[in-house]
């Protein structure tokens, strides 16, 4: 009998859709996101604290998007802030790059 590893990641249900799964959040992925490839938007003035602005004493946001891969997830973060400036820079497009040490040789 050989051994299982732990699962460790869960799906994200969205009780509001029937308790489906949601989806990755990467372009025209269809596979279910899980709770281990996260990551938050902050949409709010640098200066202003994220506790602040969850406890709504402060204007702005935080937005969760949830990936089924991390790959997923580092082309996302990789499409956005500063990141993408360094990529349009580099290859002439935002969109659809990974991170240089994300990056296979064929």
């Amino acid at each position: 009998m050989g051994r299982q590893h732990a699962i460790v990641a869960k799906r994200i249900i969205n009780h509001d859709a029937g308790g489906r799964a949601i989806v990755c959040c990467w372009d025209d992925c269809t596979r279910p996101a899980t709770d281990l490839y996260k990551t938050v938007q902050h949409e709010h003035v640098r200066g202003v604290r994220c506790a602040d602005v969850d406890a709504g004493a402060a204007a702005g946001r935080h937005i969760t998007f949830a990936f089924c891969t991390y790959r997923h997830k580092a082309y996302w973060d990789n499409a956005t802030g500063e990141n993408a400036l360094v990529s349009l820079d580099n290859t002439g497009r935002a969109y659809g790059n990974l991170p240089a040490g994300a990056r296979r040789s064929i």
